[in-house]
């Protein structure tokens, strides 16, 4: 035993490794998405989120998603607070929750099977960022569109307060053909 209380090969002196190895909860597994047992690991945030607060972000951002794809959009614009602000880079200007639900309600009925596909989300204090492809298919000639994008969210009390949204304008112009 050394003299700061580590054994002699580098671990400390109640045999735990200090750096490298993650801390187990109470509950020692837990069940895994891919049907598994886990150990549980807990996991710190930076920047002051708490675990509880990014699920919460996280769900948010998996149900106005979802709503999305499946063409609901009472939870579309549900998911934002009456006040939001709502961006997109290509014509910069800012519209209101309703302005957005009559466009995504305008884009359901031209394009179906409609996917967010190849999501990447990411929650951070107060939000989160999403890129993705949403693919589908175009109503008026069955020809399948693509347009990937990255959208950045600000939420406050569980709703969105502000969208940006960056894509090409190009991909756009496809998706809104015939519109």
């Amino acid at each position: 035993m050394e003299a700061d209380g580590r054994a002699g090969d580098g671990r400390h002196a109640r045999g735990l490794r200090r750096l490298g190895r993650p801390r187990l909860c109470r509950r020692r597994y837990r069940w895994a998405d891919r049907g598994q047992w886990r150990p549980h690991v807990r996991r710190k945030t930076s920047g002051g989120m708490n675990m509880s607060e990014l699920d919460d972000t996280l769900a948010l951002a998996k149900r106005f998603f979802d709503a999305v794809e499946q063409g609901d959009i009472d939870t579309v614009v549900n998911s934002f607070s009456p006040d939001a602000e709502i961006w997109h880079n290509t014509d910069e200007i800012v519209v209101t929750r309703d302005q957005t639900g009559t466009t995504l309600g305008g884009m359901a009925t031209r394009i179906r099977d409609r996917v967010y596909a190849e999501r990447r989300v990411t929650a951070f204090p107060g939000g989160f960022v999403q890129q993705h492809a949403l693919t589908g298919v175009r109503v008026h000639d069955d020809v399948a569109v693509r347009l990937p994008c990255c959208i950045v969210c600000k939420v406050a009390g569980g709703k969105i307060t502000r969208l940006d949204e960056y894509f090409d304008s190009a991909h756009v112009a496809e998706f809104r053909k015939y519109a």
